[in-house]
């Protein structure tokens, strides 16, 4: 048989309800290894194979694996809407590099792998959906110079879609079961707004001549602002976007629309001074928010909880004068502020009207865990802080406290953090954010 004369043929006999003809068909195309069938036949024939309910695996491995040959998006869609994932995620990977080689510059590309994602999850297959996205985005990073944080919006497109749906999940570890949890639990929103601070918003705790100087240098491929502070010509947009989605986190929270959060972001921000950068930090996100908490949502009191294991500076500096907002902070402080970056006496309150309203906790040293935080909070800083009645809670949520880390050294574990964090979620009625350090 001449396959390529007499594909239209072919095609044509399939139409006339002669579709269990197909997979006899691709048995012939095995044998006949030398030719290459057209792709309109290749898509008929994935066409039939579904009609007919047989499996249309064997077709994917042996034109798009076997062959090298491109098949139509709407073949792998229609797959994957009813497929097992369990035995079609592994033929998937396989023919990622098909897919993407071969539908670059189209959306269909992207939309096969965010329904396989979200297929894996809806089947309780995580490990699975997540090993496909992560393959799926080094093949993107690979070929493209777009986003390569595309695979998160897969993975976030994925758990939305199973929100509403699942009920129940079928996971094989712990870890997943972790995730699944999380990720279905109603109050959990995995939107998170990617903004930019506005410049009124920084004005509030950083000098204009700072701002300035801090754009000049952020349009160099390369720039040291301190030893340990450099910049590059995106640290100017990653910056601005930090600050403003703690600011727009914030906002949520206050206005009702979120009852809490935890902004995963970078740059840090508790060294930055009002004056300049300071320990990889740009802009004061935690600053600014607080400020804008107060300047623009009207509030009157908010409480800032450092538990970064280095003090944080630049917040203390911008409040320390300042009773609408109370700054605590543990972290060590080692033989008269040894450890970086040397401030955070156990001595210093605040200043003028501000005075009583700066706690620092200051360890002597490392080693220390959970036993010494929760008795740090239960003893000295809850009565504090209930005394304070924060209308607001934001939190410098630094993690080189934890055990393991290699510059902190000290002991706090994941199940103390949560305490932690549950004991501070008792005030400003649970109005709580969270910012990375």
């Amino acid at each position: 048989m001449d396959i390529q004369t007499d594909a239209a043929s072919i095609v044509r006999y399939f139409h006339y309800d002669h579709k269990i003809v197909a997979k006899s068909i691709l048995n012939i195309f095995k044998r006949h290894m030398k030719a290459t069938p057209p792709s309109s036949l290749l898509h008929q024939l994935a066409a039939d194979l579904e009609l007919v309910r047989q499996d249309v695996v064997p077709l994917l491995q042996y034109a798009v694996v076997d062959r090298g040959l491109a098949m139509e998006p709407h073949v792998y869609l229609s797959w994957l809407q009813t497929a097992p994932m369990e035995s079609a995620a592994p033929v998937l990977l396989q023919c990622l590099p098909s897919i993407f080689q071969n539908r670059l510059d189209h959306d269909e590309s992207t939309e096969i792998v965010r329904t396989g994602v979200r297929q894996c999850f809806r089947q309780g297959r995580v490990a699975l959906g997540l090993a496909l996205s992560n393959a799926a985005m080094s093949y993107y990073e690979e070929h493209s110079e777009k986003d390569s944080d595309i695979g998160l919006t897969w993975v976030t497109s994925a758990l939305e879609a199973i929100r509403t749906d699942v009920t129940a999940t079928d996971v094989a570890t712990a870890d997943e079961s972790a995730i699944v949890a999380l990720y279905l639990h109603p109050r959990v929103s995995t939107e998170i707004p990617s903004v930019l601070v506005d410049k009124s918003d920084l004005l509030r705790c950083h000098d204009a001549d700072y701002l300035s100087q801090l754009d000049d240098v952020c349009q160099l491929p390369h720039h040291h602002l301190t030893p340990d502070t450099y910049c590059c010509s995106d640290t100017g947009v990653a910056a601005h976007m930090s600050a403003g989605i703690v600011l727009s986190l914030v906002d949520k929270v206050v206005h009702g629309v979120a009852r809490n959060g935890f902004a995963i972001v970078r740059p840090p921000g508790h060294h930055a001074e009002p004056t300049h950068a300071m320990g990889f930090c740009m802009f004061n996100n935690v600053a600014v928010a607080a400020a804008a908490a107060v300047a623009k949502f009207g509030l009157k009191r908010v409480l800032i909880l450092d538990w970064d294991i280095h003090h944080g500076n630049g917040t203390e500096h911008m409040f320390e004068a300042d009773p609408t907002v109370l700054y605590c902070s543990l972290h060590r402080y080692d033989d008269q502020g040894a450890f970086y970056p040397g401030t955070g006496a156990p001595d210093s309150v605040g200043s003028g009207a501000g005075t009583g309203f700066n706690v620092n906790v200051g360890w002597p040293g490392g080693g220390v865990g959970d036993a010494e935080y929760l008795a740090a909070f239960d003893s000295l800083l809850m009565p504090i802080f209930r005394a304070y009645a924060p209308e607001l809670v934001l939190v410098s949520a630094g993690f080189d406290s934890a055990l393991g880390d290699p510059l902190g050294r000290c002991r706090l574990t994941p199940p103390g953090y949560a305490h932690l964090t549950h004991m501070l979620s008792s005030l400003a009625e649970g109005k709580i954010v969270l910012a990375l350090e």
